[in-house]
């Protein structure tokens, strides 16, 4: 039982060890290649590829409701 708590505690050990320096996976390897990269660009290329991501981000909204849906609901209201 002393030796299991021993290897438990060197596993801890290790484990806060690496997680000061952590490896660094191929996924966010590439995501810090990105932020270095954008760090290179102008004021120009940033507000362009700002606009870009917003118009991006807006794709993804959609309307829950259409508005004969939204005036028949108000109906059921007033």
């Amino acid at each position: 039982m002393a030796r299991s708590i021993t290897h438990a505690k060197h596993y801890y050990q290790e484990r806060s060890a690496s997680s000061v320096s952590p490896a660094l996976s191929p996924s966010l390897l590439s995501f810090e290649a990105f932020k270095q990269q954008l760090e290179a660009l102008n004021q120009e290329q940033l507000r362009s590829l700002r606009n870009e991501i917003n118009r991006k981000l807006d794709d993804g909204h959609t309307t829950l409701l259409t508005e004969e849906e939204t005036k028949m609901i108000s109906s059921l209201f007033s």
